[in-house]
């Protein structure tokens, strides 16, 4: 369960560094998601990963969108 914002950071990096297919597109991604989530914007980082991330691995995106449940 995350409890911070330290904890989130932390989690969606290291997720995002095995889903993300090269390190650029790992860098875009999580300037864009960690930016809305910063803001609060839960509902465009989420539509964001449903659209715009092509995972190479599906078991940690998969990981990553069940996270949002809590």
């Amino acid at each position: 369960m995350v409890l911070d914002w330290y904890h989130l950071s932390k989690k969606l990096r290291e997720l995002m560094s095995m889903i993300a297919v090269n390190k650029l597109e790992k860098v875009q991604h999580l300037k864009f998601l960690l930016s809305h989530l910063w803001q609060g914007k839960t509902t465009v980082a989420l539509e964001y990963l449903k659209h715009q991330v092509n995972a190479k691995n599906l078991d940690k995106w998969d990981e990553l969108m069940g996270m949002t449940k809590f």
